[in-house]
């Protein structure tokens, strides 16, 4: 796919540079910025030297630490921070992935936002990193925009969460012994919260199924 797109932004110019050192540099740079940045480079790598670093990124992607998985329709990829933790954000043109460069609790589980025909879907699992959640919660807003049409999420128990369930089923089920109301109980939750400051504060659908809680939410 990247292939014949990237040979039509670069062009099929020649160059004097040595073909090795820029397979290198061609594939980092379609890694880091994407293909939408890539307009800047026309002109200074032949058809054949593309080829050549698709080929190579394809072959071999463990070099760019990606998995085939990971690769596979990448549009870009970001290095971010937050406190003390290092991730990667890794942004496809219908779901983001973020990748734990530096917490191991963080990388067993893959964290991830998805974005099927406008219903947003999130993925969490922060092992208990407070605000870590609310962080990649922006950055999905800020990479698919006015893309979003609704939400969907899921809570629900897994070992793997801090205390074997996520953040919004235990908020859900607290609030809902105390007040017996499932819609209640849902706005009671930070995600509700979180979603109604940024515009999608309309129960459209939920439900209880056995240990798991899925809500959607539209614009108001």
């Amino acid at each position: 796919m990247y292939s014949f797109r990237i040979i039509e932004i670069l062009g099929t110019s020649e160059t004097l540079a040595p073909a090795g050192g820029i397979l290198n540099i061609v594939v980092q740079k379609v890694v880091t910025f994407g293909i939408g940045k890539f307009s800047a480079w026309k002109g200074k790598y032949t058809s054949k030297q593309v080829e050549d670093a698709l080929e190579d990124l394809q072959v071999h992607p463990e070099k760019y630490g990606l998995s085939e998985y990971e690769l596979a329709g990448l549009v870009k990829k970001i290095s971010k921070k937050f406190g003390e933790i290092e991730y990667e954000i890794l942004v496809y043109n219908d779901r983001i992935i973020w990748k734990s460069l530096n917490n191991s609790e963080l990388s067993q589980w893959e964290n991830s936002a998805k974005l099927w025909g406008g219903e947003l879907e999130f993925d969490f699992n922060t092992a208990g990193v407070k605000g870590l959640g609310q962080k990649w919660t922006d950055e999905t807003f800020e990479i698919f925009g006015d893309r979003i049409k609704s939400i969907k999420v899921e809570w629900k128990t897994d070992p793997r969460y801090p205390n074997g369930e996520s953040l919004g089923y235990k908020q859900f089920h607290e609030a809902f012994d105390e007040t017996g109301d499932e819609i209640l109980a849902i706005k009671e939750t930070l995600f509700y919260q979180t979603m109604e400051k940024k515009g999608y504060g309309v129960i459209q659908d939920y439900s209880l199924l056995g240990k798991s809680v899925v809500v959607k939410l539209k614009k108001k």
